[in-house]
């Protein structure tokens, strides 16, 4: 029984008390600072990514002034609580409309909701289990805890190169693992996942029906390797999950209408978010400012698109640039080791590594990569992934917003595209 609470209930019924404050700080952006009006299930799914942004932030920078204290967040979350009783109270009835609304459904849609159930149990479970994938022990814990014992600044230069990545989800695991240990920081991780779905839901269901929302989102719980990760202290998952709700928010708004600048300003940075957590964002970063730049050049108004730009570009950039000036001091290279070499390139091993993880190879041994990565769908954890990603092409032949879906398909393909060629 004592097990049973440890493990299981207390890592549960902490991470509920930290979702509340952190959603309730990222609902009072979206709709206080940024004025945004959203479907229900959309608000609450951006409402809670960008709240834990807002979280890990807050520990970047008590940590880099090294003034982190537990009571500080404690006290924080507690003000957020306090002054948010009204929400709380609506959030509450909210919930239970839903579920008293679950009778009216039909059978084919609750049996596809009683599939998501399953899945979701079962990653659930493995959430909370220990530790025991490769990185997540090797550097992501460890980077956790050091960042909230000594700083920010103790991880970095040419020496330590997984120091010079973004590390603002590690930034947020060092305050998870610190107020409940490794299955916090799993569950919350799982949270941010389960946020996206419910966004995905949101669209899925707005652009066709419930039923495509719902089967869209059991599809994405097949996705084995994506959902072992997003239950785990990597990081990948989260960095999906920020920059494909960036996506979707870009894709949804009308480039010609000054009314959605702000939606443009809340893509913008929650691409600055994922940039923080992965640079390997910039891939998908270019492919929308490809989009971007066909949707310029087809605007009647060219002056006011650029200044709707202006506010994308600058909401990225400001957001995400912290991790890349830090490496940029530390190293001497703003990219390192993705893209040439430290300041000190003549030690062998941030040399070899610089060799080892690639950089941008856009030919030679890179092209080959573009053939050589359908390969891995192979692998017998991965087919069912590779079964769903073959049903988007057939979703252009979808009338109901046709050239929302062609947009998508556009991205996902240049996307894979450059990451064929750069990983």
């Amino acid at each position: 029984m004592y097990f049973v609470f440890t493990e299981i209930i207390f890592p549960l019924v902490l991470s509920l008390l930290i979702l509340i404050p952190a959603g309730l700080a990222g609902l009072f952006v979206i709709q206080k600072v940024l004025k945004i009006k959203l479907e229900r299930n959309l608000l609450i799914s951006l409402s809670t990514v960008l709240g834990y942004a807002i979280v890990a932030g807050l520990v970047v920078a008590v940590t880099t002034l090294k003034i982190f204290s537990i009571w500080f967040f404690g006290f924080l979350f507690l003000l957020v609580l306090l002054f948010n009783r009204k929400e709380l109270a609506k959030a509450f009835i909210e919930f239970k409309k839903v579920f008293l609304a679950l009778s009216s459904w039909k059978k084919t849609d609750l049996f596809l909701l009683f599939g998501i159930g399953i899945f979701f149990l079962f990653y659930l479970l493995t959430a909370l289990s220990p530790p025991f994938q490769c990185d997540e022990l090797a550097y992501h814990i460890p980077e956790s805890i050091k960042i909230i014992q000594e700083g920010i600044f103790s991880l970095g230069g040419v020496l330590d190169i997984c120091g010079n990545y973004p590390l603002l989800m590690e930034s947020l695991y060092g305050l998870l693992f610190k107020i409940g240990g490794y299955s916090l920081v799993h569950l919350i991780h799982y949270q941010i996942v389960l946020a996206t779905l419910l966004g995905l839901y949101a669209v899925g269901s707005k652009k066709f029906s419930r039923r495509a929302g719902l089967l869209f989102v059991l599809l994405c719980f097949t996705l084995y390797e994506f959902f072992m990760n997003s239950v785990s202290g990597y990081i990948d998952a989260a960095s999906a999950c920020f920059e494909i709700l960036a996506v979707l928010i870009f894709l949804d708004i009308n480039i010609n209408n000054k009314a959605d600048r702000n939606k443009l300003v809340l893509s913008g940075i929650l691409f600055g978010v994922a940039l923080s957590i992965k640079s390997t964002v910039l891939y998908s970063l270019l492919a929308i400012l490809i989009i971007g730049f066909l949707k310029f050049l087809k605007s009647e108004n060219k002056k006011q698109v650029l200044a709707m730009f202006f506010w994308f570009i600058a909401s990225f950039v400001l957001v995400g640039c912290f991790w890349y000036l830090k490496t940029w001091i530390m190293a001497g290279n703003p990219l390192y080791p993705f893209l040439g070499e430290g300041s000190q390139s003549q030690d062998i091993v941030p040399t070899l590594a610089v060799q080892g993880r690639g950089g941008l190879q856009l030919f030679g041994e890179g092209v080959l990569r573009v053939f050589k990565t359908p390969l891995q769908f192979l692998e017998p954890y991965y087919i069912l992934s590779f079964l769903a990603f073959l049903t988007l092409p057939f979703l252009v032949f979808v009338k109901k917003e046709k050239k929302w879906i062609v947009s998508l398909l556009f991205f996902v393909l240049v996307y894979f595209s450059l990451w064929g060629l750069t990983t």
